[in-house]
């Protein structure tokens, strides 16, 4: 897939879109919204909210990031706003100051595209019951006596 690379030494005043991936080094005024995956590489300053299906962070972002897909913290990263993906990966290193919110992907919703109903058709609907896991017991509280040894 195309690659879009905002350089390390180039500025964007205002949003950033586009449907190929994206590959922020430089610096974006406003948002950052792509159609694939997005990438904000260490050193890169965005100053709005990043969205993307993938998400890649590698610098400071102080924004709140949205993914269809997933979004990953790479060790460098430094994020202080939330995230909201169906996927979240945090590698060992990096900071998170925020919320997770998890979603579900569109191919893991079960959805009846064919919703109508025929009024002769003998349709039964049983409503599902969650499995009912026993809840071990534990040992009842009680004071223990206090034994003090002396060597």
């Amino acid at each position: 897939m195309p690659q879009t690379v905002i350089g390390p030494g180039t500025r964007v005043a205002g949003p950033l879109s586009g449907q190929d991936d994206l590959v922020v080094e430089g610096t974006v005024d406003g948002p950052v919204t792509g159609e694939a995956q997005v990438t904000i590489s260490a050193g890169a300053r965005v100053g709005g909210e990043v969205r993307g299906r993938d998400v890649v962070i590698g610098g400071v972002l102080t924004h709140n990031v949205f993914a269809t897909a997933t979004v990953r913290l790479l060790a460098t990263a430094e994020l202080r706003a939330d995230i909201q993906a169906a996927r979240v990966a945090i590698d060992e290193g990096a900071l998170l100051e925020g919320q997770v919110r998890m979603t579900r992907t569109p191919s893991s919703v079960n959805v009846n595209v064919n919703a109508h109903v025929n009024a002769n058709a003998n349709v039964s609907v049983r409503p599902t019951t969650p499995t009912l896991r026993e809840i071990p017991s534990l040992p009842p509280v009680g004071k223990r006596k206090l034994v003090r040894r002396t060597p």
